[in-house]
């Protein structure tokens, strides 16, 4: 029997995309799915087109904007499927996608997290994420970005999948938890799959499973937003994640970079207010930590070969 997939599609102020990746989800060979929107409070109309044009699409409207990490939660929390798909709302799938990533998870119990091959929508032979690595100092990178796609034609296990087309077993949900709430933007996919890998789960790239993403539409018009949550989700991680000596060793690294990168990119208010974020919601952080860590079998060791070798 074909398992149950949950499809959880994160939208705000997309009433102008959406029905891209809605199309493409009816459209899947595979059929033994249910579609979940939810939306973070968006007054563009969305709601209600989206309640008239895709009626068989369940429609989940927040009281505020709190983010697709929340979002993702949400969805997670009201469905029951074995397997959960997360979606942007900027994203379109090819017809097999369903079918082949969830025939990627049934042969192999032992991946937590299955990671799509995203490629832009302007440019199909191109690459925008498979799957993704890290720097030991805790900045997520998408693998591939901009090469030729038939350069990655092979599965790999990677360091985490990309949020906008991935796949997560529900089980590894029970056990480590969902997104990180707190993020709100950014690197909470990072973060999850760090938290798989610390689980002793993996995260692997299926160059079968396609999709195509039409980057940032959502979020390029916000860039203090993004430089906040880049930095404010990246020490969070740090400090929750890697065994002890690590972290302290790799957030001050982190931070002698972050000066770097204000001098060459700016965003300095931002940038200084996420430092201070982490530093006020410490007892927080440490309170995650301990759930993390709680769930160990990996060391940071066996994890550094999946990590870029580059600091930043």
């Amino acid at each position: 029997m074909n398992p149950r997939v949950n499809i959880i599609i994160c939208t705000f102020n997309n009433k102008d995309i959406i029905g891209k990746v809605l199309k493409s989800v009816k459209l899947q060979s595979y059929r033994n799915y249910d579609c979940t929107v939810i939306d973070d409070n968006s007054s563009d109309g969305l709601l209600e087109y989206a309640r008239s044009e895709y009626p068989w699409v369940k429609v989940v409207r927040k009281k505020s904007n709190t983010g697709p990490s929340a979002s993702r939660n949400l969805g997670i929390n009201i469905t029951r499927g074995k397997y959960i798909a997360t979606l942007d709302s900027d994203v379109e799938l090819s017809r097999d996608w369903l079918a082949k990533i969830v025939r990627f998870m049934e042969a192999d119990s032992k991946i937590g997290i299955a990671a799509s091959k995203l490629l832009y929508s302007r440019d199909r032979k191109k690459i925008n994420s498979a799957g993704g690595t890290m720097t030991k100092s805790g900045i997520g990178k998408d693998i591939g970005r901009g090469k030729n796609s038939q350069s990655f034609a092979k599965r790999s296990e990677v360091f985490y999948a990309c949020s906008a087309a991935m796949m997560v077993r529900r089980d590894l949900i029970k056990k480590i938890g969902g997104f990180d709430d707190s993020y709100f933007y950014g690197h909470e996919d990072t973060d999850l799959g760090w938290r798989a890998h610390i689980a002793g789960y993996r995260v692997v790239y299926n160059p079968n499973a396609i999709a195509y993403h039409d980057v940032s539409r959502t979020i390029s018009k916000e860039p203090e937003m993004v430089a906040f949550n880049g930095v404010k989700n990246r020490i969070r991680s740090i400090l929750k994640n890697y065994e002890m000596w690590d972290a302290l060793k790799y957030v001050a690294l982190y931070k002698i970079l972050l000066l770097g990168d204000i001098a060459i990119h700016g965003n300095r208010i931002p940038k200084i207010k996420a430092v201070f974020w982490n530093i006020r919601h410490v007892t927080d952080t440490l309170r995650e930590r301990r759930k993390v860590q709680k769930t160990r079998k990996v060391a940071d060791e066996k994890l550094f070969g999946l990590m870029d070798k580059r600091f930043y």
